[in-house]
């Protein structure tokens, strides 16, 4: 309680050390704001097809790799009024990529500067009564339903985004139900079918490659995305149903320029709806042993189907920039939890994401290894194996395996045979 006020002050969180060793070809820290955690999209690619290119880091095996980058600190105020209790809670990481040094840059920051990992926000938000305002998981998500893992990115199948702005209403029905909505804040990830290179070079009106958000590659966020949720628990039980309504869309706000020539296309703008659904839940078969279990969907879910962020993208436009199809994705997680002793556990976990992309705005040559259509990631696979030892409530001792696998649309693979072993320490 603070001194001549009504309000309680919580400070919190955790240190964590976590040594990872690749056994197959390494992905090492990257700058991306994933830190310490796989990045599966991204693992170097094997020449396992006619015509492919082996990646980087392919021949780099047995790379051990340590940090402290997951260790993280909140600050929680809580404060009884006439309509209910008000909170605050604000809580971040040491997962961010710090500033360029003499020795180090953006991009390398976990590689070689760890002591200077700077800082990230994770969640910034207040409750009041039924209301929530700020950062913090999406309403997609179920946390309920997410297996315990060592490693930071966790489970592959798990729902997302992570966290994210958002204005919630949660409703409390009774019985165990509880109805919520939200807004949520947009973010549109568009691939264009003439690939990153050649859009200039063929005068077309659609920028190169991957882009997100707010005209950093030709899209813009109209409208918030619209999240709903039902939850049901119930003695060992909780089952949840939720969906989104997205806005996707992509505008080109001016004709392409080539060979010093104006090409005279107008700008187009190019827009369709996106949406998702998922159900998971847990149920507890006996003593504290539990099954976890997700399964999500949709036609433009992009980012909501997974946590990790390793989905292809919202939607396809196409060279002219006339045409907008979303990509279809799917997939899920299946996780058990057994307690071998009231302080010693363990969780294994399998998970699978697939892109349905649609080719029809692709030419054949496009499908070939290392192209426009070929290098995007079609499947993706994760398992986790691990072992934690709780010897005081407040100390985590574990062990873990993980196993990751991507597969892309001209049938390129890229495995990760990852050890983690991981000291936390929580306050």
């Amino acid at each position: 309680m603070v001194p001549g006020t009504n309000t309680s002050f919580r400070v919190g969180g955790y240190a964590k050390f976590d040594l990872q060793t690749d056994f197959s070809a390494h992905q090492g820290f990257v700058g991306n704001g994933a830190g310490t955690a796989p990045v599966i999209a991204v693992q170097s690619l094997d020449n396992n097809v006619p015509g492919s290119v082996i990646g980087a880091n392919h021949g780099i095996h047995g790379n051990t790799e340590l940090s402290a980058g997951e260790s993280r600190f909140n600050v929680e105020t809580r404060t009884p009024t006439s309509y209910g209790e008000f909170k605050t809670y604000i809580e971040g990481d040491f997962e961010g990529v710090s500033a360029v040094s003499p020795n180090s840059t953006a991009g390398n920051t976990f590689e070689n500067n760890s002591n200077r990992s700077a800082f990230a926000l994770r969640h910034a938000y207040g409750t009041f009564g039924p209301l929530l305002a700020g950062q913090f998981f999406s309403l997609f998500e179920d946390l309920a339903a997410a297996p315990e893992t060592l490693d930071f990115g966790g489970a592959l199948g798990v729902s997302g985004p992570l966290r994210q702005a958002q204005l919630r209403y949660v409703y409390s029905a009774g019985n165990g139900l509880t109805i919520a909505g939200s807004i949520e804040n947009p973010q549109t990830l568009v691939f264009n079918s003439c690939g990153s290179t050649t859009c200039s070079a063929s005068g077309i009106n659609v920028p190169g490659g991957f882009g997100s958000s707010s005209g950093g590659n030709g899209q813009g966020e109209k409208l918030p995305d619209l999240v709903g949720a039902v939850i049901w628990s119930q003695g060992p039980a909780h089952i949840a149903f939720r969906g989104v309504v997205r806005d996707l869309y992509d505008h080109n706000p001016v004709a392409v320029t080539g060979a010093g020539n104006s090409v005279g296309t107008p700008p187009t703008n190019a827009s369709t709806v996106g949406w998702g659904l998922g159900v998971s839940g847990d149920y507890h078969v006996f003593g504290k042993d539990d099954i976890i279990f997700q399964a999500n969907g949709g036609n433009g879910i992009g980012r909501y189907i997974t946590n990790t962020g390793n989905f292809p993208g919202e939607a396809i436009v196409s060279k002219d920039g006339q045409t907008l199809e979303a990509i279809t994705g799917w997939g899920g997680v299946i996780a058990y939890q057994h307690w071998w002793a009231d302080t010693l556990r363990s969780t294994i976990e399998g998970s699978i994401l697939t892109a349905q992309i649609p080719t029809d705005l692709f030419t054949a040559a496009q499908a070939a290894p290392n192209q426009a259509l070929g290098g995007i990631n079609h499947r993706m696979l994760s398992s986790h194996l691990n072992l934690i030892w709780s010897p005081v409530p407040a100390v985590d001792l574990g062990v873990e395996y993980i196993w990751e696998q991507r597969k892309t649309q001209a049938g390129q693979i890229g495995t990760l045979n990852r050890s983690q072993s991981s000291t936390k320490f929580k306050f």
